[in-house]
């Protein structure tokens, strides 16, 4: 069985598509035939570890794999001619209608769907009523870990040790702070972040001054020492069928208070405490996910409370949010111990080890299949 995964004319690279890239990278390592299709503009603007072929060469057989991003349709139709084994990866729960020529149905085309997350799988199942499989990305750990000499690891060490050792830990006495730093992205929602951090400023109601970290056009090195250096990670990406930022902050140990985007839910986990004992935030509790048992990668996630979440495009809640998550941290609450701790097994267990484990196993799954 071959693989080939179909690369979009964008304008340069995007997370999306560096995770694909990984997965044929991972393949290819491994032995297995695997290349990334590129057509007119190619975004590959970095070296890839895959073999990259052009789409006129494509020459796709009914025992190859054809695997598609979900806002893609129309690049679909090798796939369907040849009578291959179509694979959408929905990496976006929210593009997957968005791209459909006018009168097409996915119930009508001869596909199967992959899913980034548990959520997106669940959407898919109750739009469309089909199953996907779950094929999570990874962080690399190397870059994206917490500095013992930066953020929150100078105040919350001695914490997390006591809370991992004896499941206990009182209030800390914290160094003194000047200001909490607070990173935020403005890629996605730069507006509504804007506006939170208005609202935080117009009430004065932290403890300490925030700094504002902007993250933008970094390198993942330059990425990881700016959220290793702050307090809190400040994220208003919706919609969203993983989102990336926050998981990455949590691993360098930053603390997230952002909106989830519905894909977040995947591996957020709240710790705001409920209402009415924060009547001045929208109540916002995890959705359950139903799906069909037996999917892959329907794995068991860490269940401690690791951010802070709030509703979509909600720059109050997100404000008031970043407040109490500052005025914890001034305060040493062992709650932010916590989810330190609980940020870290998240991390782990999201890592790209974790990730070249899981399309392995999957890949041998679909060499079973399609012979």
């Amino acid at each position: 069985m071959r693989t080939f995964f179909f690369i979009p004319p964008l304008n340069k690279m995007s997370g999306g598509l560096a995770v694909i890239c990984r997965i044929a990278e991972i393949l290819h390592q491994a032995g297995h035939e695997a290349a990334l299709v590129v057509r007119e503009q190619d975004p590959l603007q970095h070296a890839v570890k895959a073999p990259v072929i052009d789409w006129k060469n494509l020459a796709l057989t009914g025992k190859d794999l054809w695997v598609v991003p979900e806002g893609w349709p129309n690049a679909l139709l090798p796939g369907l001619q040849a009578g291959a084994h179509n694979l959408v990866y929905v990496q976006n729960w929210a593009y997957l209608f968005s791209a459909l020529p006018e009168g097409l149905d996915w119930n009508r085309l001869s596909v199967e769907f992959l899913a980034v997350s548990t959520p997106v799988a669940y959407f898919i199942w109750e739009c469309l009523g089909k199953e996907a499989d779950i094929l999570r990305p990874g962080i690399d750990l190397s870059h994206f870990r917490p500095d013992s000499q930066a953020g929150n690891s100078l105040l919350f060490g001695k914490q997390e040790s006591l809370i991992k050792n004896s499941g206990k830990a009182g209030r800390i006495t914290p160094p003194r702070l000047k200001k909490i730093n607070v990173a935020w992205m403005p890629r996605k929602n730069r507006a509504i972040a804007i506006q939170a951090m208005q609202i935080f400023e117009g009430r004065g109601r932290a403890a300490l001054p925030v700094n504002w970290v902007e993250i933008q056009g970094r390198g993942h090195e330059q990425v990881a020492a700016m959220l290793q250096m702050s307090h809190i990670f400040m994220g208003a990406g919706f919609p969203e069928g993983f989102g990336l930022p926050p998981l990455e902050a949590m691993a360098c140990g930053a603390v997230p208070v952002t909106c989830a985007g519905a894909g977040g839910w995947d591996y957020l986990r709240q710790a705001l405490p409920p209402a009415p004992e924060m009547q001045n935030i929208s109540s916002l509790t995890p959705p359950a996910y139903y799906l069909k048992p037996g999917r892959f990668g329907e794995c068991d996630l860490p269940a401690g409370p690791n951010a802070f979440v709030v509703p979509d495009a909600d720059p109050i809640s997100l404000a008031i949010a970043v407040e109490k998550a500052v005025n914890l941290i001034a305060a040493g609450d062992p709650l932010i111990g916590e989810m330190l701790l609980n940020g870290q097994q998240t991390a782990q267990a999201l890592s790209l080890e974790k990730q070249r484990e899981n399309v392995l196993r999957l890949w041998e799954r679909f060499c079973r299949e399609i012979r």
